[in-house]
């Protein structure tokens, strides 16, 4: 009876160990789909990622290269009306006098800081005050 009940026992203690291994096998795989999905993915998520920072790469260049259009624009401008005004009779905006040189970058820059909420809005009137004052410098 004894080896009956032992043989009885070892065979339902191999089906159990079976079936854990079978759960654990199959588990193993889950994690395994799973974590290729993730990876999957992951490998879109990037390329997006990729693709959506080319454009804005390409948006920050196109407008780094407006703004240094516009700045050549404003300053051959600004010299052309200075040509001008000196041209009509006065001293033009940079030479009005001793203590006036760069008086209008100066109060553009001022109205600038007063009213922006990012300083850096006013990096155009901070490189024209200090190109007036650059020239100024040279000058004396």
């Amino acid at each position: 009876m004894t080896d009956f009940q032992n043989k009885h026992l070892r065979e339902e203690w191999e089906k159990r160990q079976r079936a854990i291994l079978a759960a654990s096998s199959k588990r193993l795989a889950e994690d395994e789909a799973a974590r290729q999905q993730l990876d999957a993915e992951l490998a879109l998520f990037r390329a997006k990622n990729a693709e959506v920072q080319g454009k804005l790469d390409q948006q920050i260049d196109a407008s780094a290269s407006r703004f240094a259009d516009l700045q050549v624009e404003l300053k051959f401008d600004c010299e052309r009306v200075d040509r001008s005004l000196a041209a009509a009779g006065g001293n033009g905006s940079a030479q009005t006098g001793e203590g006036n040189q760069c008086l209008d970058a100066r109060a553009n820059l001022a109205a600038c800081l007063r009213q922006a909420e990012d300083v850096r809005k006013c990096d155009g009137f901070v490189e024209v005050m200090e190109a007036c004052i650059k020239k100024q410098v040279l000058s004396q």
